[in-house]
């Protein structure tokens, strides 16, 4: 009778013994797969971060350039309506100038006919 027991108790030992050996190698397989699954997602992330790094840097010198054309072109604006600007300036000195000249030219002429008038009168009626 203590055969059958150690009998038995052999087998559970061994059941128990074969099915903890399962156990652990499933653990060990499933332990495996999710490593393997969690290293590609990590890879797979650290490829989208990367394609993400690379996509924001090109938007970042595409935007500095389109700021720079921006502001050169700007530029250029401002240095064409300063150049129009001096230019109406030169012009409008100019014509002040030829209008002073101008009325200088003819205030010597009235005062010419003034004193012309006065000599006739003078003439003509002796004062």
């Amino acid at each position: 009778m203590q055969e059958k027991k150690f009998f038995n108790l052999k087998n559970n030992y061994n059941e128990v013994n074969d099915k903890l050996y399962g156990l652990t190698n499933d653990f060990k397989k499933e332990k495996t797969n999710l490593e393997l699954e969690m290293k590609s997602a990590l890879q797979k992330g650290d490829a989208e971060i990367i394609l993400l790094k690379n996509k924001l840097e090109n938007e970042r010198k595409m935007f500095k350039e389109e700021k720079e054309e921006i502001i050169n072109s700007h530029k250029i604006e401002i240095e064409n309506l300063e150049k129009k600007i001096k230019n109406s300036f030169a012009k409008k000195d100019e014509i002040i100038l030829k209008l002073q000249q101008e009325n200088q030219t003819k205030q010597i002429t009235i005062e010419k006919y003034e004193e012309m008038l006065n000599r006739k009168r003078k003439e003509m009626y002796g004062k």
